[in-house]
């Protein structure tokens, strides 16, 4: 028997100076023409052996023996081995200049058969293996790997194994480096994508769309069903064979570069130079430049200069550039003789960014243009995102590359990776399960993976018995308290992610499958804490992935404990004690009942208050300021672009203000408080108003009113708030220094104002004292007031305001309807929740009475102008110190009807959220819930409630920018669409028909004109968006016409609403407003304009915009959504 050609008896080798072991007691044995393959995951060792058994000097065999073709080479140098026969292939070969690829391998082949070796033959032989190999002869006399692609160096590995003929190989890793060759790289990625695609689908995916980046794009097309996996291979497997030749025949003149800039600086480089061409736009800071590779030096030099890290890429050929023909190489003659079919799942292209045509001719020029053309990924992920809604995305591949990407274009995408390098499996399994927990993949499919997916998954661990809480935890809430506090936190999820809080279950992702970005997070856990009554801590929420994870560590938290007696102080809120924290009601000092109890302040939305403005300069001070909320009481009044003199202590604490808007000046230490005014007239330039604060144990001097009065006077100053804190259960009146102030102020005419505050020894729910005193300065109508919690029992009257029809016409006070409208016991009025009543009636209006006719009837229906007016007026009434700006996440259910002679009646709550950051404006947030009440069959009123509308107002001090959805002029293209039979149909009447024409401008793009004074919705000058939501109506009426004529099926006439039969509205993304200004100076007539960005059967969706004769944009409106209704509608019926 003859003996091993390898032999390893007990190698142990280690590395360094410090000997560290790499590998340990490890045996094999090889025999003559046997093939061996070592695997292991990353750092197992196999680079490590295939080093040692050659001889690399970096590491040190410390036992054990290595034995060659029967000859110990233990210790014998690599030189030596390599003459006995063994060769390695480096996993990243060594650049050599200076020596060429020929006079490498002749020399190598001299040193290990020790004879001069024949020139001829040895040429004739080596041109014979390159041929093979499909190598350009001419990097024979190119130095050694110098300049050389991945796929170029492996060659050349290849090329030395054939030509040196070795008796042992020793190959670290050359078939993954194949893989990377442009011959191997193609058709094997086509391999790794299908079988995951193949995998996915299996569980029930059934994307919305595809679409590939590159040559992601010819994958994608087998995916989305055009052709079958054979013709994928061949078009595939042919496109890498004539790349691959292309690259050996390259002389390099062409190359690449990466540029991580902005679009500008892209633009301002093809400017320079003309002969630059953009390849990839793959980011809005990514994007790879081509062209000749003297051009590309030389801008990458330049680029370099401004500190713009321009990389050249290791390619010798630019791909996606005019130059590059491979695929139409292969002749459209060829591609058009393949068996292909129209898309089975909408695919859109990655050079055109338009969906692929369904005729095969189309679909081959499409194939043709794609190397040849730039890939505009940018503009492919913005098209998805906001022309067809699309929000989850799934990459299929061997890395998440396009991940990264899509969320550098849309930053609140979730984007699911198929591979993650490393840890494949794992990724799979956590992407499957993420896209089953979003709906994406059926029961059914998963049913059948369940059994393998269990086999793999770790065992649980044994259960233990629960031990006992510490007593330090004796405060806990009793199980039987968690449901309760577990139902609103679900409330305050199914608000923040737009599902029904029935809906919601313990193992839902709160990132992934509610898509609440951390941004939105700390306001969900603020709401939590005013609702609960507890205190979080976010270093406890730090592993919270689920809605479960998130209900057990707030059932964990308890109240914070105080002595009793104790009163938390101002500076430290708890937010609570537990139970829910009632609100503070504003009271009248200045009117009692008979027993001298103040009576509730009735707050007028059409005052002016004090005259407080945006941009005021507002001085703040009194004794121990910053103990005081300071942050909280002014937070309401930063958006509005205030400046604020503070004392320097409190400086720190209300570093927020300016995150809002505010802007901040540091007060030094007074000498005297009739210093005040002065100091900040001079340092600001002007002062506006005083807000005098005092704790409860501490009071300003009386003395010292009188002058601070007149100096204050002498500044400026058109308003003084005195605030004073007063101890639990104090009587509530002024102090010696707010009466001595307020009449020193009334003989100089300085308005002058007094708040008594009595929270209870209780901190202030966020937001709450910035309201009450934004209300205050801006429509505040008492000189004396008071701001006391009201009791758990406090009847609805203790918060009123003051009606308004003439500003306000829709909405009216709950509290005088309160006796016939019942609401929930839950529902209770506030400083941060309003509930008001609407009535809608065509013998109010009787405009409404030809609105539409439904078709079980013929009655006329509630407009959506009307519903988004109601919403609009509950958020200005709710925060009327703000305009509103937009609405977003708008809901509808089914329209309201209008019988005749019956008085629809809604429930409205408004309740006002956080602030945000939109359109570069300070926002605040307010959500509008609209429920009507339903009928009896015999239009009887009857005590139970349907959802009608519910949606966030918007509003700000002022409108920010409002860009156009889309650039360029509309032109129209065709014919006007008729609308005469379209109105005719709907049954509305004249006063209703608020489109003057209709016609098409392009693919899935349409213009319209309407006359915004046709059709007001308010009394004319009382609301100045009366004309905008009237235009949102000529939007609707436009998108259900185009749907006629469009959608298949869609041809009703008669008896319908305005979206065809068996359709309905079911939402609006979002409607942005131009500022008001801007409206005033709009001029006549206005167009509308329409996009489709989804095509479906069973869902449309539009964006639009208004836009006025001079061009400038009114107002942009985002996915209005139809959906094809096949389940009974719920809410407002008769």
């Amino acid at each position: 028997m003859s003996s091993p050609l390898l032999e390893v008896k007990d190698l142990q080798v280690t590395v360094g100076e410090e000997q560290k072991v790499l590998l340990n007691g490890l045996n094999l044995t090889i025999n003559a023409g046997e093939t061996h393959v070592l695997m292991g995951h990353n750092g197992a060792g196999k680079s490590t052996l295939m080093s040692a058994l050659m001889g690399d000097p970096r590491y040190t065999v410390t036992r054990g023996q290595i034995i060659f073709n029967g000859q110990d080479v233990t210790h014998e140098p690599a030189d030596v081995r390599a003459r006995a026969g063994m060769f390695l292939s480096f996993q990243t070969p060594e650049e050599i200049p200076g020596i060429t690829l020929e006079n490498f391998l002749r020399t190598a082949q001299n040193a290990i058969t020790g004879k001069p070796v024949k020139v001829f033959a040895f040429r004739k032989e080596l041109a014979q293996q390159m041929e093979a190999l499909g190598m350009d002869p001419a990097y024979a006399d190119r130095y050694l790997n110098v300049g050389f692609s991945g796929g170029e160096k492996k060659k050349s590995e290849i090329l030395q194994l054939l030509m040196l003929k070795p008796k042992l190989a020793l190959l670290d890793e050359t078939d993954v480096e194949k893989i990377g060759l442009t011959r191997w790289q193609q058709p094997y990625l086509f391999l790794l994508e299908y079988a995951q695609w193949s995998h996915l689908a299996s569980l029930g995916l059934r994307p919305s769309l595809i679409c590939g980046h590159s040559l992601g794009e010819l994958i994608a097309l087998c995916l989305a069903g055009v052709y079958e996996p054979e013709v994928a291979w061949y078009i595939l497997d042919t496109r890498s064979t004539h790349m691959a030749e292309l690259e050996a025949r390259a002389t390099r003149e062409t190359g690449m570069m990466a540029v991580p800039a902005e679009a500008s600086v892209i633009e301002e480089a093809r400017k320079t130079w003309p002969q630059l061409y953009v390849s990839n736009y793959n980011s809005p800071r990514q994007f790879i430049i081509s062209g000749p590779r003297d051009v590309l030096l030389e801008a990458r030099k330049s680029l370099r200069k401004r500190r713009i890290p321009a990389i050249m890429l290791n390619v010798s050929l630019a791909f996606h550039h005019p130059s590059m023909r491979v695929l139409r190489d292969m002749s459209l003659r060829r591609l058009n003789a393949l068996a292909m079919q129209a898309p089975q799942i909408p695919m859109l292209s990655c050079i055109t960014t338009r969906p692929y045509p369904d005729d095969q001719p189309g679909i081959c020029e499409h194939i043709g243009d794609l190397d040849e053309n730039s890939v505009r990924w940018v503009e492919c992920v913005q098209a998805m995102w906001q022309r067809d809604g699309i929000r989850h995305f799934v990459e299929v591949g061997p890395q998440d590359t396009l991940c990264g990407l899509v969320n550098d274009i849309e930053p609140q995408a979730l984007c699911l990776a198929a591979g993650r390098k490393g840890k494949e499996a794992e990724g799979m399994r956590q992407t499957c399960a993420r896209l089953y927990a979003l709906g994406h993949l059926t029961h059914d499919g998963v049913a059948r993976h369940r059994q393998r997916w269990l086999d793999a998954a770790p065992a649980p661990a044994a259960s233990a018995e629960v031990p006992a809480a510490p007593a330090a935890r004796a405060a806990a809430p009793a199980r039987d308290e968690l449901p309760e506090a577990a139902r609103k936190v679900l409330e305050i999820l199914a608000a923040a992610c737009g599902r029904d809080a029935d809906s919601l279950k313990p193992e839902m992702d709160l990132r992934y499958d509610l898509a609440l970005r951390s941004s939105r997070f700390p306001l969900i856990v603020q709401e939590v804490e005013e609702e609960l009554g507890i205190s979080v801590d976010f270093e406890a929420l730090l592993h919270v992935a689920t809605v479960g994870d998130l209900l057990r560590v707030l059932a964990s938290l308890a109240p914070a404990e105080r002595e009793p007696g104790e009163v938390a102080p101002l500076s430290a809120p708890q937010h609570g004690s537990g139970e829910d924290l009632p609100p503070l009601c504003c009271f009248d000092l200045g009117c009692c009942d008979e027993d001298g109890r103040p009576l509730p302040l009735v707050l007028d939305p059409a005052a002016r208050g004090m005259g407080a403005h945006a941009g005021d300069v507002l001085a703040v001070w009194g004794p121990d300021a910053q103990a005081l909320p300071l942050a909280e009481l002014l937070g309401s009044l930063a958006p509005l672009g205030m400046t604020f003199a503070l004392p320097d202590a409190a400086l720190e604490d209300c570093l927020s203000l300016e995150q809002l808007g505010g802007h901040l000046y540091g007060l030094p230490a007074l000498t005297a408080l009739t210093a005040l005014p002065e100091t900040v007239h001079r340092a600001c330039g002007r002062l506006d108003g005083i807000l005098l604060c005092a704790p409860a144990d501490r009071a300003l001097a009386a003395d010292e009113m009188e002058a601070l009065c007149r100096s204050a006077k002498a500044c400026g100053v058109r308003y003084v708030y005195a605030l004073r804190w007063l101890h639990a259960g104090d009587a509530a009146h002024a102090a010696p220094w707010q009466e001595a102030g307020e009449a020193a102020a009334r003989e100089l005419g300085l308005p002058w104002r007094v708040v008594c505050v009595d929270d209870g020894g209780r901190p202030p729910i966020p937001r709450e004292l910035g309201d009450l005193l934004a209300r205050a300065l801006t429509h505040g109508t008492s000189d004396r007031v008071l701001w006391r919690r009201a009791p758990a029992d406090a009847p609805v009257r203790d918060w009123q305001w003051l009606e308004r029809p003439e500003l306000f016409p829709r909405v009216f006070s709950a509290a005088v309807a309160h006796e016939a409208m019942p609401w929930p016991e839950a529902a209770r009025p506030s400083s941060r929740q309003m509930l008001a009543c609407a009535q809608f009636s065509r013998y109010a209006d009787p405009r409404l009475a030809g609105h539409g006719a439904l078709p079980q009837d013929g009655q006329p229906w509630l407009p959506l102008s009307e519903l988004l007016q109601t919403m609009l007026e509950s958020g200005r009434l709710q925060l009327p110190w703000l305009e509103p700006t937009g609405f977003s996440d708008l809901r509808f259910a089914a329209p309201l009807p209008l019988p005749e002679a019956v008085t629809r009646e809604c429930r409205i709550t408004a309740r006002s959220q956080s602030w945000l950051l939109q359109d570069g404006v300070m926002t605040r947030m307010c959500h509008v819930r609209l429920q009507s009440r339903d009928l009896a069959p015999n239009l009887r009123r009857i005590n139970h409630f349907s959802p009608l509308a519910r949606g966030m107002v918007f509003l700000a001090a002022a409108a920010g920018s409002l860009p156009p959805l889309w650039d360029g002029e509309v032109t129209v293209t065709g014919p006007d669409l008729p609308l005469e039979d379209f109105y005719a149909g709907c049954g509305m009447a004249e006063g209703w028909r608020l489109l003057e024409e209709l016609a098409p401008a392009g693919d899935d793009l349409w213009q319209g004109r309407f006359d915004g004074m046709a059709q007001g919705i308010a009394p004319a000058g009382k609301s100045g968006y009366c004309s905008l939501l009237s235009a949102v109506d000529a939007i609707l009426q436009a998108a259900c016409r185009i749907m006629e004529e469009t959608v298949p099926g869609a041809e009703l006439a008669g008896g319908r609403l305005l979206w065809p039969q068996g359709w309905r509205l079911s939402g609006i993304g979002f409607i942005r407003f131009a500022d008001a200004g801007l409206l005033c100076g709009a001029r006549m007539p206005w167009r509308i304009q329409l996009r489709r960005g989804w095509d479906d059967e069973r869902l449309q969706r539009y964006d639009a915009q208004v836009v006025d004769a001079d061009g400038r944009v009114l107002l942009t409106l985002h996915q209005m959504e139809f959906e094809k209704d096949v389940r009974p509608q719920e809410g407002a019926g008769a």
